[in-house]
Formats: structure tokens, sequence, C-alpha cells
């Protein structure tokens, strides 16, 4: 489906992602670190909680901006967390990153301090705009590089993204010029949240790498993942992760309808350096897999 004939184009084939892409975009200077922004709709399915447990782990990879929460109620059987609210599961698994740091920070002192992750952890339900102002600071801070942003769900008992109801705000204050001036600003590594900004309304996003898809066999990203990973090289997520290995491995819940289920961790692993990757450049490939137009 073409956006934009002159420079956009999202197509989806049987063997590719869908991948919308400026075709002439410059790729990030080597050792330049991306800014991100994550929003989670923690509990819901706890998958959320497993991909925050290795997000965490890999804080050190970004500039993280922002941890958003969008689920204002945990959901009652499916969610056994004994915090109730998103934003107090957020807050539980960033405290015991916390807890981790004088660890972690050894073996790369680039690891956010935990206060200020903390601090860029808000909560993004409709009866707040916390997390609409945090994108939309982000956004407009005096900064040459473009925000990633990943939305790990926003379905059932959650709010609407907030970055879409950041983007209402700025094409109502704003007007065209800068709405688009805003919207150039970001990128995208997951799903489609955010309606019409992607569908319908001008510029479209700079890039979008859709990396849910594409399905085989009917199946998404996050059954390939849990058989691929869940005994690899005869791992075991409670000998290797959850006992005996610190308080933030202690949350990596198991109650997901598939063993290591994760089903937003490709969001950001397909951001992660790997030294033979660059997001900028969805076909060649990343820990994430690879993307065609």
């Amino acid at each position: 489906r073409t956006l934009n004939p002159d420079s956009f184009v999202l197509v989806a084939g049987p063997e590719n992602a869908g991948v919308q892409r400026e075709v002439h975009g410059q790729a990030p200077t080597p050792n330049e670190r991306l800014r991100y922004i994550i929003e989670t709709d923690a509990g819901g399915d706890p998958d959320d909680e497993q991909s925050l447990v290795r997000f965490l782990l890999y804080a050190n990879e970004w500039e993280v901006e922002g941890i958003i929460a969008n689920r204002p109620k945990a959901r009652d059987r499916e969610n056994l967390n004994p915090e109730r609210t998103g934003l107090g599961i957020v807050r539980q698994m960033v405290e015991a990153y916390g807890q981790c740091y004088t660890n972690l920070v050894q073996h790369d002192p680039r690891y956010p301090k935990p206060e200020q992750l903390l601090q860029r952890t808000v909560a993004g339900t409709e009866e707040t705009d916390d997390g609409v102002n945090l994108i939309i600071a982000a956004v407009d801070r005096d900064d040459p590089r473009p925000v990633w942003f990943s939305n790990w769900g926003t379905d059932r008992g959650s709010a609407p993204s907030c970055l879409k109801r950041a983007l209402d705000r700025v094409r109502r204050d704003r007007g065209q010029s800068g709405y688009a001036k805003f919207k150039d600003k970001l990128r995208i590594s997951g799903d489609d949240q955010f309606g019409e900004h992607t569908s319908t309304l001008a510029p479209p996003w700079k890039l979008w790498v859709d990396t849910l898809r594409p399905e085989l066999d009917r199946r998404r990203w996050y059954h390939r993942f849990s058989v691929l990973t869940a005994k690899a090289g005869g791992f075991d997520i409670e000998r290797d992760v959850r006992i005996g290995h610190g308080p933030l491995g202690a949350l990596y819940p198991t109650n997901t309808t598939h063993w290591q289920k994760e089903g937003d961790t490709m969001m950001f692993l397909y951001l992660i350096p790997t030294g033979l990757n660059d997001p900028t450049e969805p076909t060649w490939g990343s820990w994430a897999g690879r993307y065609g137009p």
C-alpha cells in the first residue's frame, strides 16, 4: 500500500514484515545511542513483565527516555502479580533493577541510575496526562536524535496509546506544520496503535518497523521465540533466572500462555546494537529478524 509515492511505502508479504520507511534516510553515527520510550500494558498478559525483566537488563544500550504504564488495574485471574496497578507493577520492577544496579554498572557504566529510571516511569492512564507530557517533552527536547517508540499493548482494560493522545494534542494545538515537525522526530518499532496518524494523516512515519509480523502458519513472533529460547542450550528459567539470581529475575512470571512468551521483546531486540545491524536499515537484519518493505 503506497502512502506517499515519492518516498514512502508500506508493503506486507508472506516473507516480510511490514516496513514503512523513508527511502533516503540517514543512518546514525557510530556508537550513538538511540533515544527510546516504551509504553506497556503491564498488569494484563504477564508477558509484558517477562519482557520488562529483559528490557531492564539491556537498559545500558539506549537512552531510556521513558517507561509508560497505561493499565490502571491488573486483570483478575490472568495476572497474578500482588501489585494490582500497571504503574505499581512497573515501578516494582524498576526498583528491583535498582537493587541490581551496583552489580550491573560494574559491567557497563552506561546503565541508567535507578532514580533516573523511576523519575521517567509514569502512568499513561486516561485519568492523567503524565505519559502524554513525557512524550511531548522528549520529542521537543533540543536533541537532533529522533525518538524511538514502542507500544507493548493497549488491549482490554488499558488506556489508548499515549503517543496517539500526544499526536492528537500536537495536531490540535500546533497546526499541520507543527504536527509534521513533531511527527518527523519519531520512529516506530512494533505494533500500530495510532489510528489515523498511521493510516491517513500526513506526513507518514519516517520509519515504522512492524516487528509483530509476518505471521508464519498463523503464529506471531512470540510463538517462535518461546520455542527457540525456552530450553536452548539446556537453559532453565527457574534455575538460571528466577531462583538465586537477584530480585529482578525473581519477578519474571511464568503463568503465560506460552513458556517464556515475552510477546513484546522483539520490539527492543530490533534496536539492540549487535555490531552488524542498523535500525534505520531493516533489511540488514537484527536479533529480532530481517524485515522487508
